[in-house]
């Protein structure tokens, strides 16, 4: 499959309102795959996003004719927020911000997903990423996940 006309670009402090709105909307619709949020996200979220900004994160927003379809939150070596909008999945989307991490680090990088997202551990995997970690819920929702770390070669990294 061609990848859509998606256009990547780093997020600012004016794009944290709508990139938090994109984050919220799809932990709600991915209920109860995804846990609910422990946090008010209509509230917190945003000032979340700029306090992982202040200390060094990137925002890489998806755009498709002007309209935003992914978010995704870069902080080092770790991909700390992965979101495609709900009519965007699976269309090559996430796939494009995963390569755009991947093509600006230099090592392997890492995420979490929580256990009971399969779908999203498949998706790493087919990416070539393996599975480095679980727990039985160390995180603030309580519940179980794994950790990913991508191939120290990129060019193992499946581009389809």
């Amino acid at each position: 499959m061609a990848d859509r006309a998606i256009t990547l670009r780093q997020g600012g402090l004016d794009d944290l309102e709508v990139a938090a709105n994109l984050l919220a909307c799809v932990r709600r619709a991915s209920f109860p795959v995804i846990p609910r949020s422990v946090h008010d996200d209509e509230v917190e979220l945003a000032p979340y996003l700029a306090s992982l900004m202040d200390r060094g994160a990137e925002v890489v927003l998806a755009e498709e004719a002007g309209d935003l379809v992914g978010v995704m939150v870069v902080h080092g070596t770790v991909i700390e927020q992965l979101a495609i909008a709900v009519e965007a999945q699976a269309k090559g989307i996430g796939r494009q911000l995963i390569h755009f991490a991947l093509e600006q680090s230099t090592q392997p990088m890492t995420l979490w997903t929580f256990q009971s997202n399969v779908k999203a551990q498949g998706f790493y995997l087919h990416l070539g990423f393996t599975e480095i970690a679980r727990t039985d819920g160390d995180n603030e929702e309580g519940e179980p996940d794994v950790c990913f770390q991508s191939p120290a070669n990129r060019r193992r990294l499946r581009r389809r």
